[in-house]
């Protein structure tokens, strides 16, 4: 069932970039040639000789078939109320896509390496920056921490409202104490897991420095944009040592705490 869940996760990713995505670099360039691997065989088949702005528009609609689909899938292998799996399966999808938008704002507003992969997750992320704006007016990428937290509060928003029709619908009774409890719980668990992943990303990082890998391959190229807007500021105040980047050592040890002081609020 992990798998499965996994899988479903994955192409609903893919979905996103399709999004973003031009017809010509879904044919051209190699990321695009994956993710229309991965789609074009159904939005082919559906809408035949339809332009991809006309497709685009259903991209949402697969978006709540696929939770639909986990939710399927986690009734099958549970036996809880069907109500209860169905708001941990949209909460279980809250909590993925608001790591996904943050990990793209981070990727796509960052002042480090521009790559060619890091402008996909710059237009992932430019509709909430331009939204942000409306609201805080900040120039260039100085907007990309009022956005991220602004995308954090959205999805706050979400999960109170999320918890608050469940307990509705389960007990009559909203005890909102309670929902806000567990919403911050969770949300504090949410950041705790960006944490943990870049601090991952930069483990990977710092062992890649060592080997010198290939700058063009697409994987590197992306650890890379994600790594070094969280490097940036600790190299322009911490020298290396010789050939040991102490800037990757010290943002780990960081990270770690900051994750530890979430866990234990």
């Amino acid at each position: 069932m992990f798998i499965l869940i996994f899988l479903l996760k994955i192409y609903m990713l893919a979905l996103i970039f399709r999004g973003v995505f031009t017809s010509q670099e879904l044919y051209f360039n190699p990321f695009g040639k994956l993710v229309a691997s991965l789609t074009e065989p159904i939005f082919a088949n559906m809408f035949k000789r339809k332009s991809k702005n006309y497709t685009d528009r259903f991209i949402p609609l697969f978006l709540i078939l696929i939770v639909l689909l986990q939710f399927f899938i986690n009734y099958i292998g549970s036996y809880s109320f069907k109500s209860l799996v169905l708001f941990s399966t949209i909460q279980d999808n809250l909590n993925f896509l608001a790591l996904f938008l943050i990990f793209s704002i981070i990727v796509g507003g960052g002042k480090g390496i521009a790559t060619f992969y890091s402008i996909y997750f710059y237009r992932i992320g430019l509709p909430w920056v331009k939204l942000t704006r409306k609201f805080i007016k900040l120039p260039d990428n100085r907007i990309v921490l009022p956005t991220i937290i602004f995308v954090y509060f959205l999805y706050l928003l979400l999960s109170v409202l999320n918890n608050v029709v469940f307990d509705f619908v389960m007990s009559q009774n909203i005890s909102f104490y309670f929902i806000m409890t567990k919403v911050f719980k969770i949300s504090l668990y949410s950041l705790s897991d960006i944490f943990f992943y870049l601090m991952w990303l930069v483990i990977i990082r710092a062992f890649m420095s060592w080997v010198t890998p290939d700058p063009r391959n697409p994987i590197v190229q992306i650890i890379f944009s994600i790594t070094e807007p969280i490097l940036l500021p600790f190299r322009r105040v911490i020298p290396p040592l010789g050939f040991i980047d102490l800037s990757a050592i010290v943002a780990i040890i960081v990270l770690q705490i900051l994750r530890n002081l979430l866990l234990m609020i």
